[in-house]
């Protein structure tokens, strides 16, 4: 539950290496990606943070025995996990959520808390953050790099192929696909505006992600079209080979 890219790469490396581990997520129904999601899913009307309700259900219908919060999560879901016998890792990507696996009352609900960039990054423990761990003695905090799918080197070219593009030659755009943002609504527009711009203006430009924004409708000449190279969204493999 939570952040869908870095919870998929993870589900992913996790039945690669258990060939036999049930995986399910917790996802939006209103996200880009929710109807295809390669795991099983429960799909609710909107973050599953806001549904308690039926994340406790299937919590208690399914019994796991790992819950990953991925950046979200409310403090009855988690009680309900441990109260049902769970490991809880909790992942925190950003200062405001950092503190709130460093509440005394969560960090005696988590097993342990993944911070999502190395040390020198994040920071390091502060002293009431030692404090607190040397008090409670729990959870286990771990540093950890990027998470991204690991990809073969053979997709490399397959993916740089579908792009119409060779390496180190190409702008990449990827505004990303989850649900709007308050007050931030149009941005996927605005990236996808920005990327028409490059590509009419010479730059060969790909662009990974919805195709739909009302913003990146207006036409573009025939140098902008030949430098235009919309992909759609992408399994992460390929987008990191594109990165890469």
């Amino acid at each position: 539950m939570g952040e869908y890219a870095r919870s998929l790469a993870i589900a992913r490396a996790a039945s690669g290496r258990w060939q036999g581990a049930a995986i399910h997520f917790v996802l939006s129904r209103e996200a880009p990606y929710a109807a295809d999601a390669p795991f099983p899913a429960t799909l609710l009307a909107s973050s599953p943070t806001f549904h308690s309700a039926a994340v406790i259900r299937l919590l208690e219908t399914w019994r796991p025995h790992v819950v990953i919060f991925d950046n979200a999560g409310r403090t009855a879901q988690l009680r309900a996990a441990q109260r049902l016998g769970a490991r809880v890792v909790y992942i925190s990507a950003r200062r405001r959520q950092r503190r709130k696996a460093f509440r005394w009352q969560w960090m005696r609900l988590i097993d342990e808390h993944w911070i999502a960039y190395p040390e020198f990054i994040a920071g390091r423990l502060r002293f009431f953050e030692r404090l607190k761990l040397k008090i409670v003695g729990r959870p286990i905090v771990r540093y950890l790099d990027v998470i991204l799918s690991r990809a073969d080197p053979a997709q490399r070219g397959a993916v740089l192929s579908r792009a119409g593009c060779e390496a180190g030659t190409f702008v990449l755009v990827v505004p990303g696909g989850g649900t709007g943002h308050p007050g931030a609504h149009d941005a996927v527009g605005q990236f996808m505006a920005a990327a028409r711009a490059l590509a009419a203006r010479g730059v060969a430009t790909v662009y990974v992600g919805p195709t739909s924004a009302r913003a990146g409708t207006a036409a573009i000449d025939e140098v902008g079209e030949a430098n235009w190279h919309p992909l759609g969204p992408l399994p992460q493999a390929d987008l990191v080979e594109l990165m890469r």
